[in-house]
């Protein structure tokens, strides 16, 4: 197609010139979202851990919740007065123990859901970012081409 063997090899710099540069960004991209994917592990980890803890103390309020009980039934039969107070000493326990478990539960959310927002407007940020910076480069590869064949087709 061209007869110019000199506008040809320019062309061919051009191009690998340009595609080196992309296949730079083209990583560059990759190394964040591996970063990026890496926070979400890592949140993902944490969530998993935060759910790990509150399931032992769930099961830990459970098993307290079961000697408790046993002992209660044996010392009703003794002291009918102690347990009354025990018993409401051990109820409000119990709702103590599920407020903060509530709460660590609405804790561990919000933070990971604030995370992962951050995490989402981050990689929007550097996509918005990449994508410009792909679009300007086009502009001035199609450009730089363009005046390449002008200056050959003279």
């Amino acid at each position: 197609m061209w007869n110019n063997k000199a506008a040809q090899e320019q062309i061919n710099e051009d191009r690998n010139s340009w595609c080196e540069k992309a296949d730079k960004n083209f990583d560059s991209l990759k190394n964040k979202l591996g970063k990026v994917d890496k926070e979400i592990t890592s949140i993902k980890s944490y969530n998993e851990v935060m759910s790990q803890q509150l399931q032992k103390t769930a099961n830990r309020i459970e098993s307290a919740k079961s000697e408790a009980h046993e002992q209660l039934q044996q010392a009703k039969e003794e002291y009918r007065e102690k347990i009354n107070t025990l018993d409401s000493v051990y109820s409000e326990k119990l709702e103590e123990m599920a407020t903060l478990i509530d709460e660590v539960k609405r804790m561990a959310k919000d933070a990971v859901n604030q995370k992962e927002k951050e995490l989402q407007a981050q990689m929007s940020k550097e996509l918005r970012e990449i994508k410009a910076f792909v679009d300007e480069n086009i502009d001035d590869m199609v450009n730089e081409r363009r005046a390449t064949l002008a200056k050959y087709e003279k």
